[in-house]
């Protein structure tokens, strides 16, 4: 059976798909959603996401890695991820959906999500089962959403922004008793907020110095706290994230090797297959057989 080419324009979900949402959030369930809620084709959004599964049987595939789905877990999605799902048995659960404006925290001008770790985090899987009781709480949690998002009452959006502010902090407090992480605040927050800047800047700035600035520290001091609270240098995440935007393009376009390098700022095809190799083990070509043979669901 002969494979299906990558399409050229991969969809982007934006919060404004359904015209019946609000421009900055959403809440629904799957049994609402219909056959959008799992397609199996892969497409990218842009904007936050936290599912928790209720029931159902398959895989979710998100940025190449599979994942089982296990009743009493969350997915937790960024912006620009690639995901699709491989579905046994129909999935039951509740998609919450935001934009990062919807989280600004007025008049300090900084981003919740820049105190979470889970968010623009290439080394930590977007996939957390809830053992020892821990789902009670973000269940509850969702139900009190869901329940003022229908509500439509007064001042509805600040209620719907508190509860999902404790929903995030909730999560990331499991997050760090699992790993053990006990990092200071200003610490985790800059960190965070460096992986943030990383995601939407790599194209452009690939130097340590360039965030450090942004960041108002120095680069030493940059070097130390990421490699404290990820084990990675600044560069090492850096190079991640290309190497995780090289890796979406090669599965989800058409463009050869060398336009997709030279989208990534490479403009020696031969450094860029060298990059690409150092950093995932293989060469772009060997890459894109691998995931057309995975994966042969891509859309035409």
């Amino acid at each position: 059976m002969a494979k299906r080419p990558p399409a050229k324009n991969l969809p982007v979900h934006s919060i404004k798909s359904s015209s019946d949402e609000a421009d900055n959030f959403s809440i629904k369930s799957f049994s609402e959603m219909g056959s959008l809620s799992s397609t199996p084709l892969p497409h990218r959004h842009a904007f936050y996401e936290i599912i928790y599964i209720k029931g159902g049987k398959g895989a979710h595939v998100i940025d190449f890695e599979s994942y089982p789905i296990v009743p009493g877990s969350l997915y937790l999605f960024s912006p620009d991820q690639i995901h699709f799902w491989q579905i046994t048995k129909p999935v039951d659960g509740v998609r919450i959906k935001f934009s990062e404006n919807f989280l600004l925290l007025s008049p300090s001008e900084l981003y919740l999500t820049e105190y979470l770790d889970f968010f623009h985090n290439a080394e930590s899987p977007p996939h957390l089962v809830l053992n020892g009781g821990k789902g009670a709480e973000i269940k509850t949690l969702f139900d009190r959403i869901e329940q003022e998002y229908r509500a439509d009452g007064y001042v509805r959006d600040l209620k719907i922004r508190s509860y999902l502010t404790i929903l995030l902090i909730e999560i990331q407090r499991i997050l760090m008793a699992g790993y053990g992480k006990r990092d200071a605040v200003r610490g985790s927050a800059l960190v965070s907020r460096f992986k943030k800047m990383v995601s939407k800047n790599f194209l452009t700035e690939r130097f340590t110095s360039f965030y450090a600035e942004k960041l108002g520290i120095s680069e030493a001091y940059l070097h130390e706290l990421t490699k404290e609270n990820t084990g990675l240098t600044p560069g090492q995440i850096i190079r991640k994230e290309t190497a995780m935007e090289a890796k979406r393009m090669l599965a989800h376009t058409a463009d050869t090797v060398s336009e997709i390098g030279y989208k990534l700022g490479f403009e020696d095809p031969s450094y860029f297959g060298r990059f690409f190799r150092r950093e995932t083990g293989l060469s772009p070509k060997a890459f894109r057989a691998h995931i057309l043979e995975k994966y042969q669901t891509f859309p035409l």
